[in-house]
């Protein structure tokens, strides 16, 4: 099993407190896993289908986890002394190696959303007066 969890987002997380709106807060880091978790199973190498399968999303009020339970999720995401190391955010270029992250490079790719999802529910609080 592989999994990154990501915390934190301190400064979202205030934010949002101090607007009375931790609700959002959470629903905001939710809609920042559900991504991750869309671009994990677009990125994921598909064979059988198990690996992407395996992709799991658990999230909480103060982050997300995403990893998958595959057995062999591991040497797609960081190789092996077999394979050598590629590139995370260029997991593409790799293909030809055999290593294929997933995970790494849809978290990357989520979390820099984090700006405009945000914004969205920082437009939906103002332009309902607070509510």
């Amino acid at each position: 099993m592989i999994g990154l969890t990501i915390t934190g987002l301190v400064d979202v997380q205030k934010m949002f407190s101090k607007l009375g709106e931790e609700k959002l807060y959470v629903s905001t880091v939710q809609d920042v896993g559900k991504n991750a978790k869309e671009y994990a199973h677009q990125m994921c190498p598909v064979d059988t289908g198990t690996l992407r399968d395996s992709i799991f999303l658990n999230s909480n009020k103060d982050g997300f986890e995403l990893g998958a339970n595959a057995p062999y999720a591991v040497f797609n995401e960081y190789g092996s002394i077999y394979t050598p190391i590629g590139s995370v955010k260029s997991p593409k270029a790799a293909k030809k190696t055999g290593f294929r992250p997933f995970i790494r490079p849809s978290i990357y790719r989520a979390t820099r959303e984090v700006d405009s999802i945000f914004g969205q529910k920082l437009a939906e609080i103002t332009s309902h007066g607070g509510r």
